[in-house]
């Protein structure tokens, strides 16, 4: 475009001029220099004209500042170049392009923003030309290139930010910025540094009162290069290598199930360990501190909810939700159900696809026999008081609806509040839209229409899974991760 001119020009720096703004106001030197007696100066502004570029730039000079350098002719200015975009049009600078872009809508030089006209009627779209009907944008859109030669270009610049930005740190995590890379020795070692016999010391002291930590064992752990400011409350901060999952022993002691959720935690990532299971985070090392432990995990590039609401490609959600299903089955192997599945602990890689489960503070052990406990997030567990806690059939309950939420518009089923909100969101979806026959299948076996005791197997699902064509949605971006 010929108007979008990138050119440079110079600016002032903002401490190369002081400025007064009123009658009674003197500068900041004046003002140091007050103490002294002076005779008292006129308050009257000389306006100096710098010509910079051709155009002409009014400064405000403060007359304390003239008396001082009396007999100089020439005032040195040291300017610093500034990059704006100027309109050729009206000859006006802009600092960002987006005012730029703004301004040159006026003149109607830039790229407008066209979007598709049509009118919905009775759930479809109706062409503003000759009133033909059709279920889909995309069709009419091609309706009115093949038809009516109506050449239309639709601007998303939301999507296009959003997946410029997934693309950056997808980049960011996959190729490191050289001066990461090079890493200081002394930064590698802080990193791997075994516990000091003095964290030892104190760690074996707080056993008493956190009888958890007495798990841990303390010849393979590493010193802690954390800095936690609040050590009240559990959190998980990332890097750009790693993630930490930090318990504070305040955060311990406030209440025995943290205490539970911390062992039931590190016992499945360090078994998940020792098994190299393929499909459960790997724990990478444990971090002790004097009033922390810190669990560390590898970092990966975003959850499976990012993935179907911002970044959702329907030729890969089979591959991700077979994946899942595969961690569920080393997971029960173990000898522990999840409890709290759902697609925020579901983390998954690209290049190639590779899914990891998360967030095992709420697993049991298959053995426990208490019945019905309400545990996990509403929507993903149903309400059954004649269950064992330890049942498997709540990590197939929770999957089954995953794997429904993955083929249903983007937020359908994100705010659901109870197993009767999910049964009336999924029948509404199943019934309005041409879903695969399995996956219809599976939601009425496991979630709309199940036996009073039907014990659905993880085989059974898979069986459905390898059947099931995920469709693709108008919310999908067009440019995915491969």
């Amino acid at each position: 475009m010929s108007a979008n001119i990138l050119r440079k020009t110079t600016a002032l720096p903002q401490n190369q001029m002081r400025l007064t703004f009123g009658s009674n106001k003197k500068c900041d030197s004046c003002e140091m220099n007050s103490h002294k007696e002076l005779p008292e100066l006129s308050l009257d502004v000389s306006v100096i004209k710098i010509e910079i570029n051709n155009r002409k730039l009014m400064a405000n000079k403060c007359v304390g500042d003239r008396e001082e350098e009396k007999g100089i002719n020439e005032i040195p200015i040291q300017t610093e170049e500034v990059e704006v975009y100027f309109c050729e049009l009206c000859e006006r600078d802009f600092a960002h392009k987006s005012s730029w872009y703004r301004h040159m809508k006026e003149h109607r030089e830039a790229k407008p923003t066209v979007y598709l006209k049509h009118d919905k009627i009775d759930g479809k779209y109706d062409c503003f030309e000759c009133h033909k009907q059709y279920s889909h944008t995309r069709d009419l859109k091609k309706h009115l290139l093949k038809a009516h030669k109506k050449d239309i270009e639709v601007e998303n610049h939301e999507v296009e930010l959003k997946l410029l930005n997934k693309r950056k740190a997808r980049e960011y995590s996959k190729v490191v910025v050289p001066e990461q890379a090079r890493e200081l020795e002394y930064v590698k070692k802080a990193r791997n540094q075994l516990t000091s016999e003095i964290t030892k010391i104190m760690i074996k002291i707080q056993y008493k009162k956190i009888p958890v930590l007495a798990q841990i064992d303390l010849d393979t752990s590493l010193q802690s290069y954390l800095i936690i400011e609040d050590s009240f409350d559990k959190k998980v901060i990332n890097d750009h290598q790693y993630a930490y999952k930090v318990y504070p022993f305040n955060y311990l002691l406030s209440d025995d199930k943290y205490q539970m959720e911390f062992t039931n935690e590190y016992q499945v990532l360090t078994q998940a360990k020792f098994k190299e299971c393929s499909y459960l985070i790997k724990l990478d090392a444990v971090l002790l501190a004097k009033d922390h432990v810190a669990l560390r995990l590898p970092l990966y590039e975003m959850t499976l909810r990012d993935f179907i609401t911002d970044q959702r490609n329907h030729k890969q959600l089979a591959l991700i939700a077979t994946q899942t299903l595969q961690g569920i089955k080393e997971l029960h192997k173990l000898g522990f159900v999840h409890r709290d599945l759902k697609p925020e602990n579901i983390m998954i890689n690209f290049s190639p696809v590779r899914v990891a489960i998360i967030d095992f503070n709420r697993a049991l052990r298959v053995e426990v026999s208490r019945l019905g406990s309400v545990m996990g997030t509403p929507g993903y567990y149903p309400e059954r008081e004649d269950w064992r806690d330890g049942d498997y059939q709540w990590d197939v309950w929770a999957l089954a609806a995953i794997i429904i939420e993955c083929d249903m518009p983007r937020n359908d089923y994100y705010s659901t509040r109870c197993e009767k909100d999910a049964k009336q969101r999924i029948k509404q979806f199943i019934d309005k839209t041409r879903v695969s026959q399995q996956l219809k299948q599976m939601a009425e076996s496991i979630i709309l229409k199940p036996n009073s005791r039907s014990d659905i197997i993880l085989e059974q699902i898979e069986l459905w899974l390898s059947k099931i064509n995920f469709r693709p949605l108008p919310h999908d971006p067009k440019v995915h991760f491969e």
